[in-house]
């Protein structure tokens, strides 16, 4: 009988197999994994496995001690392969469906594209891939997604290849092993052959993007120092506003007052 190790080491064998399938299946999976971005590809995968809704997941003792939030009696753990020790084992992660607040409680904040932030991306796109934004945001991460998927196979092609055409060598390039794997076959001709044909860049360095992060992360804070000053300002003007109606009122008032009295005399 297997070990519960091996039951999931082939299922996320045959979920790495199955997100090529389609364009449906991979387009499914992309959703989880930009959910969950801070995660491997292959934890990815285990995750979209189990739970393709899965929002924001992290150990049992992250929720309970750093979050001071508690996962529900019942919840089932997500396996994930941790191969990270001498020996392969399994960890389990919950995601925050999975868990109740408490009175102290930290708030979750999950990721979330704000149009307020969207000329700062923008700049950073193109600082870092050279990718103009005149034409929106949307088809400017298109090509920075682009240029980085370029610039991967440039550093890895040789890697990828070998181990498809080296597998498929070593099978005797037999019909059985090419119709077990064609889709994965056909795809790595197809990239092979259309980055070929294309000029490549290289990927930006750490330490730039390090930078640029920095940069951000203060051009932020002044943003939301601009933002306090501007909302301070705005209760300003509505209080100014408020008496300058109250004295208007009184004046209307005191003006109609004197009119009745010279009317009465």
């Amino acid at each position: 009988m297997p070990s519960k190790y091996q039951e999931y080491r082939q299922m996320a064998d045959t979920a790495e197999r199955q997100l090529t399938s389609s364009y449906k299946s991979w387009t499914q999976f992309l959703r989880t994994a930009a959910r969950l971005y801070k995660y491997p590809y292959n934890e990815q995968v285990m995750i979209h496995a189990q739970r393709p809704d899965a929002t924001a997941c992290a150990e049992y003792d992250f929720w309970n001690k750093k979050m001071g939030r508690f996962v529900r009696r019942g919840s089932t753990g997500i396996a994930l392969i941790d191969t990270s020790g001498q020996k392969p084992q399994l960890r389990y992660v919950f995601d925050v469906a999975d868990t109740g607040e408490r009175e102290h409680s930290r708030p979750v904040h999950l990721w979330q594209f704000r149009a307020e932030h969207e000329d700062a991306i923008a700049a950073t796109l193109e600082r870092s891939y050279d990718v103009s934004g005149s034409n929106g945001i949307v088809e400017q991460m298109e090509s920075a997604a682009a240029q980085l998927v370029k610039e991967y196979w440039v550093d890895n092609k040789r890697d990828i290849l070998y181990n498809i055409d080296d597998s498929y060598r070593k099978a005797g390039y037999s019909k059985k092993y090419y119709d077990a794997h064609e889709s994965d076959i056909i795809i790595h001709k197809a990239a092979k052959k259309a980055f070929d044909e294309l000029a490549l860049k290289k990927l930006p360095t750490v330490k730039s993007l390090q930078a640029e992060y920095s940069d951000l992360l203060v051009q932020k804070k002044l943003d939301y120092a601009a933002l306090a000053k501007a909302r301070e300002e705005a209760r300003q003007l509505q209080i100014y506003k408020a008496n300058a109606e109250m004295l208007l009122r009184t004046d209307a008032d005191e003006q109609r007052q004197t009119r009745e009295h010279q009317q009465e005399k």
